[in-house]
Formats: C-alpha cells, structure tokens, sequence
C-alpha cells in the first residue's frame, strides 16, 4: 500500500456565548505506507508519510513532527484569532 491519500484533522471550537461559535481547523496530508516504520510516536504515525516528507511520523523527531502536527495548526489558528480580537 504505497501513495494511498490520507490526512490528520484536527477542529477546536472556541463558544464565546450561544451566537458566537469559533471553529478552528488543523489538517496534515500525506500518504500511506506499508510496512509500518519507526518507533516514535503511536497510533498510526508508523504508516503516515506527511506531504513534503520521505519519513513517516513514527521516524521523525518529536520537534519537526509536533512543528508540522495537524493539532498544532488548529491552536496556531485559536492563537492568532484571540490576538487580534
């Protein structure tokens, strides 16, 4: 199973009162791949290789997988929307 589109997504909502609903979305698109490779991480980091990368996730360092994570685009969103309110 190789090249087979897959992607991580992340929603955070942030309810301000009934009327005012914020929702934030992260997405990191990749591949899959087969066998699984690398012990970092879990789930299924082994067999997902990030758009733009030649490592799945479970073979990159913590520091360059958590600087391309679908989570960490959804807070970088909530982030810069509450600094410019």
């Amino acid at each position: 199973m190789e090249r087979q589109p897959a992607f991580f997504s992340c929603s955070l909502a942030l309810i301000e009162s009934h009327s005012k609903i914020f929702i934030f979305e992260g997405v990191l698109e990749g591949n899959l791949t087969y066998p699984p490779r690398g012990k970092l991480g879990f789930g299924y980091d082994p067999i997902f290789i990030p758009s733009g990368k030649k490592k799945t996730l479970a073979e990159l360092k913590s520091i360059e997988k958590n600087n391309i994570s679908h989570r960490k685009i959804a807070i970088d969103k909530l982030i810069r929307f509450l600094l410019e309110k």
